[in-house]
This record gives structure tokens, sequence and C-alpha cells, in this order.
């Protein structure tokens, strides 16, 4: 079953499948839970990212009316109380309310509201980081198709940016994927951003640069997933797996170049590697090379990290000219490196 529908029936069946204790008055759910964990295995099989968790949670309170699928880095947030999160929020049918749900770039306020003591003060705080964060992601956050918190549709401090789908609505799980890919595109930015931001051990030139263009990386995974032909050759060369991290994952597999555009206009796919999103963003910043015989050299800052564990390339899958890109890389970016 695809996601769309997973969801859907999940929304139209809630409340009869809901169930509570009558004497607690706290449900456990027992006929959600399976389908919720169905919906999060459907998830994660889409969404391979090694630094992001995603799971299930029924929501908050005694009787939990709205599911949530989170998506978290561990830099960012810890749980739905705290820090910054992806969340797919469901809204079951109800009697007075069709079902929707949401996708949205939200920050949990419980641990500030207690911090603070007051949910006014915290809503302050949490207000003023969005705007901050949708300053700098608003042409990335718009093309995506996405409202954020700097536009008066969006009324809620806690949240970046957001978009929501009516029950019924003609959308695919293609589309979906494709917008939630987006949305994670740009937490995983800021997550990177976060990272280099306390690192002192980068290199001052990433620093400088992420200081900069903070959505830089950003508009490259916006923009990297039209380069059509280009990304279909490269499925092609590498059988649709990432040579990386050997994600078979269709719609994570993005097309990078070896040599940037910029430096030589070479879009054959001698000078493409076919990458796991989350890896084309480290590779795109410079934080690991790709030696011609394969041996994968990691940034310091990514030592004992899990990318670390990914050491090597097939070098069956690298062409002489491929091998020979791979050297001229290194040396466009051997004082980055």
């Amino acid at each position: 079953m695809d996601i769309v529908n997973q969801i859907e029936n999940i929304i139209s069946q809630y409340h009869a499948l809901r169930t509570k204790d009558d004497e607690s008055r706290k449900s456990n759910n027992p006929d959600i839970v399976p389908k919720l964990k169905g919906l999060e295995a459907s998830i994660q099989a889409l969404c391979a990212y090694e630094n992001i968790e995603i799971n299930v949670s029924l929501g908050s309170g005694r009787l939990p009316e709205k599911p949530i699928v989170y998506f978290r880095d561990k830099k960012l947030s810890k749980s739905g109380n705290e820090g910054m999160y992806i969340a797919l929020s469901i809204l079951p049918k109800t009697a007075e309310q069709k079902g929707r749900f949401t996708l949205s770039l939200a920050q949990g306020m419980t641990k500030l509201k207690n911090e603070l003591g007051s949910k006014e003060a915290a809503n302050k705080v949490l207000l003023r980081q969005a705007k901050e964060i949708a300053r700098k992601y608003q042409e990335d956050i718009r093309a995506a198709g996405f409202t954020s918190c700097l536009d008066e549709a969006l009324d809620a401090p806690h949240r970046v940016f957001e978009t929501h789908f009516e029950i019924g609505a003609s959308l695919s799980s293609e589309e979906l994927a494709s917008m939630l890919h987006m949305a994670l595109g740009i937490y995983t930015d800021i997550a990177i951003t976060e990272q280099i931001k306390s690192d002192a051990n980068l290199s001052p030139d990433i620093i400088e640069a992420t200081k900069h263009q903070p959505n830089r990386v950003t508009r490259d995974i916006l923009e990297r997933r039209g380069q059509g032909q280009f990304r279909k050759q490269l499925l092609e060369k590498y059988n649709g797996t990432c040579v990386v991290t050997g994600c078979r994952v269709e719609a994570a597999l993005e097309a990078a170049h070896i040599i940037p555009v910029k430096e030589g206009m070479d879009m054959s796919p001698d000078n493409g590697l076919l990458l796991r999103s989350d890896a084309h963003t480290l590779y795109d910043l410079n934080l690991f090379i790709i030696k011609p015989d394969g041996q994968i050299v990691w940034d310091t800052s990514l030592h004992g990290s899990e990318y670390a564990e990914y050491r090597s390339v097939d070098s069956r899958l690298l062409s002489e000219q491929v091998q020979k890109n791979l050297e001229e890389r290194i040396k466009l970016f051997t004082d980055v490196v």
C-alpha cells in the first residue's frame, strides 16, 4: 500500500479504532499502533537518511487524537518536547472536520516553556528562532511549496514552515515523497550548518561558505532533482545504487557532479556519481573525497560518525575517465579536505 493511502486509512478509521481504559482514560490504541508502525516502515524505506531517525507517536495527552511521524537529527532534537524536527501530523476525520495531514518544520515547546515559566515567553523565543531560519531559507521554502512563518497564512510560532493536505486530495505518494525530501533537505542543511558553526576542527573555508551562503546546499538539493537525463544515465551506470552507502531507494538517490559544472560544464556520466541525498550534501560540502582507487577519505569532523563506516567505493564501477575526474576534484579542493 502506498504512503498516501496508508495515511488516509488512518485518518478515516482512527476514531473508530481508538480505544480507552475507562478507569484511567488513557488510550493505548492497540488497533492504531500497528497501522502507524506500518506507515513508519514505509517511510523508513523511502527516506533512508543516515542522520535522520524516524518514529511515530500517538501524540500528547491522556487520550491522544493526533498521531505524528517525527523525523529527527540528534544534533537538533531529542524529542517532540524540544529542539527542531520535521513532523508529519495526522488530524483524523471527525464529525466536525474532514480529516487532513500536515508536513512541517517545527520546534518543541514543552522544555522551553518549563524553563521560561510560561507559554507566552516560550512562544516569543520560538517565533524569533523560526523567523531567523525562515529568512535564510525563504527562497527554498517557497520553491518547495511550503508556507513559512514569514507569511501571514501560517499563524503558529513554533513552526518554521508547513503545508497541509485534505483527505481525498489528488496527491500521489511520489508527490508527497518529493515534498518530504525537500523538507528533509532543508532540515539536513540546518543540521550541517549548526555542526559547522560549533566545530572548531573544520576548515575555515567551509565555515565561511556556510556563514555567507546558509542555503547554498539546500538550493543545490532542490535543483539537482531536476537533472533528468543526467540522473537517468547515472542510475543506469551505477545500477540504481549509491556508490558510497549502497542505498537502492531510487527516490533518495541524486546525481552528483565530480567536477562542479561551473568548473568545466561536463555533463557526461563519467563526470557523475550516484549518491544518496545526505551523502551528496556532504560531498558538495567537501566533507569527504573519493580517491581514484575507490578509497573514501572523510573530513576529521566525521571521524567516529556512522559515515566513517563507509570506507571505499567498488573500484570496478570507476571507469578510467571517472578516476581522472576524481583526481582532478582532489586537486581542486585540496585546500578544503
